[in-house]
């Protein structure tokens, strides 16, 4: 029979509020909220970077860890601001929950 398998119900289009703001419901009915990067999301940034990086290892021995502050984020963003709009947090109810940076051809890359 159908065990095992799941169906999702389809997610709605999401609601453009402005070019820096998009909300849409997950098939389980969370609300995500998705904003490009502005300086009210840099603890935030830090703060997840170091909790995806500081539990992760290289070579399966050595911390990869993030010693980033948030004045060395904020000094990045400043010396490149570019960056910001190719950026973006994810919340759910209001808590960040995760991010994007994507680098575009001729911006700074430390990865």
């Amino acid at each position: 029979g159908d065990e095992g398998t799941t169906s999702a119900a389809p997610v709605a289009a999401p609601d453009v509020g402005d070019s820096t703001n998009t909300t849409t419901a997950t098939p389980t009915g969370t609300v995500v909220t998705i904003e490009t990067f502005q300086e009210k999301h840099f603890a935030d940034l830090v703060r997840l970077e170091k909790d995806f990086l500081n539990s992760k290892l290289m070579c399966c021995c050595i911390p990869l860890g993030s010693f980033a502050t948030e004045a060395e984020v904020r000094k990045t963003f400043k010396k490149h601001p570019e960056m910001m709009e190719v950026g973006a947090m994810a919340f759910v109810e209001g808590q960040a929950v995760g991010f994007i940076q994507v680098v575009l051809h001729g911006m700074p890359c430390d990865i």
